[in-house]
């Protein structure tokens, strides 16, 4: 990709998603071990539903992961 076509939104996006030891904590565990699930990411770190959520959310936002549903289970991928 040439530097006259890069996305100046989507690079910032991307560089504030992972300028957070704890996304990229979830991310070096997604990378390592596939898809997960929310709750297993939970009990793993540590963290509570709401701080989980918050970090995923940017992760998702910067185009980083995507997730998918099954029932009640949600897989980050």
């Amino acid at each position: 990709m040439r530097l006259k076509h890069f996305n100046i939104d989507l690079g910032s996006q991307i560089f504030l998603a992972c300028s957070d030891t704890s996304r990229l904590r979830i991310l070096n565990l997604i990378l390592t071990n596939g898809e997960m699930c929310i709750t297993d990411l939970e009990h793993i770190l540590e963290f509570t539903q709401t701080k989980t959520s918050r970090h995923l959310l940017y992760l998702k936002n910067s185009g980083i992961l995507t997730s998918r549903k099954i029932n009640q289970w949600v897989f980050i991928n």
